[in-house]
């Protein structure tokens, strides 16, 4: 059966994965991450924490990060393009607004996103391009418009 499995050690990528099923979140994640402890990741199945009994269904979106990385500044990335997520994730030291920016909003079919179609703060202030981030940053990145949504007029 197919999950989505997102690795946030620091390598980012986010993969559809084959798994065998009957297959439990503690096997899923001594099969990707080795030689590690489970109790230094903080282990999603779907936005939600999971215990150690959980068997993986088709379709689940399976996230392992771990609660502390190396030269790592944590911050809380809220993403208002629809998906509505809010999440505090870790980014590397000296990650400036206009790289997370990059790593996080993709274009469409791939192509990069314009960071002037979108409203980018930092602790609820904008913020220029070059902002280095910094450790418990609350970043949101915003869409100035949203594809087919209409301004309500009185």
């Amino acid at each position: 059966m197919n999950i989505l499995f997102i690795n946030n050690d620091g390598s980012g990528f986010a993969d559809e994965t084959q798994v065998t099923e009957g297959t439990t979140i503690t096997q899923l994640f001594h099969e990707r991450i080795k030689n590690a402890d489970p109790t230094a990741y903080l282990i999603r199945v779907n936005r939600q924490p999971v215990n150690s009994g959980y068997v993986l269904q088709e379709g689940d979106r399976v996230s392992i990060t771990p609660t502390k990385i190396e030269g790592a500044t944590k911050i809380l990335f809220i993403n208002n393009d629809g998906s509505g997520f809010a999440d505090e994730t870790n980014v590397a030291e000296g990650t400036t607004i206009i790289q997370l920016f990059h790593e996080r909003i993709k274009g469409v079919e791939g192509n990069e996103s314009d960071p002037s179609g979108y409203l980018i703060r930092v602790n609820r202030q904008p913020v220029n391009s070059n902002y280095v981030i910094q450790e418990g940053d609350r970043v949101s990145i915003t869409p100035t418009k949203i594809e087919g949504a209409a301004i309500a007029r009185q």
